[in-house]
């Protein structure tokens, strides 16, 4: 899917199969990766954005949040309509959740909702031990799938703190 992505992007700005490879992989596996035959690793992945001009942020607002969860619907569906009081609802009640779970999804749900009440009202209520946990998990991710690119998109850049973001992408490249 986000190899798809990767190339309408690519076509978009009339930039050769040649040139997004560039020093990164070979134009066989970037097409590979373009027609959803392969993976590659999400290093690779920021150093091929890179090559056709393309941030982070904006390749992850560019494939969208998947609303395929529940919880996350929800979410989304508070967060178009401004209602910040409903969304911290549910991140009191995923936070109870996560507490007693320990399950790095709960964690990876509660960053989404958390950075959408941040976007809303600039306060941000995602504990920093948790931003601690979230930057553990995401960069120990050797395959990155659909749910972790979207965690990551709407969570980096505005509740991990500058130093913890810097390391992050350092680790990444």
């Amino acid at each position: 899917m986000y190899g798809q992505k990767f190339k309408a992007l690519r076509l978009q700005q009339h930039i050769s199969l040649e040139q997004a490879a560039n020093r990164v992989i070979s134009p066989s596996t970037l097409s590979r990766w373009e027609n959803n035959k392969i993976d590659i690793r999400f290093n690779l992945v920021i150093k091929l954005l890179d090559n056709i001009h393309i941030n982070l942020k904006e390749f992850t607002n560019y494939c969208k949040i998947n609303h395929s969860n529940p919880f996350v619907a929800k979410v989304a569906m508070y967060y178009e309509a401004n209602d910040d009081r409903h969304i911290l609802q549910l991140i009191q009640s995923k936070k109870k959740e996560y507490q007693n779970s320990h399950n790095q999804f709960d964690l990876l749900l509660l960053a989404i909702a958390c950075n959408c009440y941040y976007d809303l009202t600039d306060n941000n209520v995602f504990p920093v031990s948790y931003q601690k946990k979230l930057f553990y998990i995401l960069s120990n991710i050797e395959y990155w799938t659909e749910m972790y690119i979207n965690v990551f998109g709407n969570s980096y850049e505005k509740h991990m703190q500058t130093t913890t973001l810097y390391l992050f992408v350092v680790i990444m490249a």
